[in-house]
């Protein structure tokens, strides 16, 4: 079994890597997505409308729908029945991506450790401990 990414991790929680999620907890003004459709950039958004993420969408899509499964399908779909697709479109994003947009250097600093659990910056002067 493919062990979860800390991407895929963020999207089936919820919780890290999206505007709504970061603007909760004060880390950008607005949730809003930088892609253009004024939405806010709930992991809903990400996986069907955000803009930015056309052609990673394009990946997870066509393989569910040559199955004969109709698009768009529920979260617990995606997450239950078509997990591994799921899980690539996941690795296939670039969340700094959804973040320089807003011209928010700190959110990929951020997004960085989170990813990477090491030192980027002189922000984090120490390593993540191995547990």
């Amino acid at each position: 079994m493919t062990p979860n990414s800390a991407e895929f991790t963020a999207m089936v929680t919820g919780q890290g890597l999206n505007g709504s999620y970061l603007h909760r907890f004060k880390i950008i003004p607005n949730s809003t997505c930088p892609c253009g459709l004024k939405q806010e950039q709930k992991i809903n958004h990400i996986i069907l409308n955000s803009t930015i993420l056309e052609n990673e969408r394009r990946v997870l899509r066509n393989p569910i729908v040559r199955t004969g499964e109709t698009w768009p399908l529920t979260f617990e779909q995606l997450t239950r029945k078509h997990v591994k697709t799921f899980r690539n479109f996941a690795r296939s994003i670039d969340f700094s991506a959804l973040f320089i947009r807003r011209g928010i250097k700190q959110i990929v600093i951020i997004i960085g450790a989170y990813q990477f659990c090491q030192p980027l910056t002189k922000f984090y002067p120490t390593s993540c401990s191995q547990g």
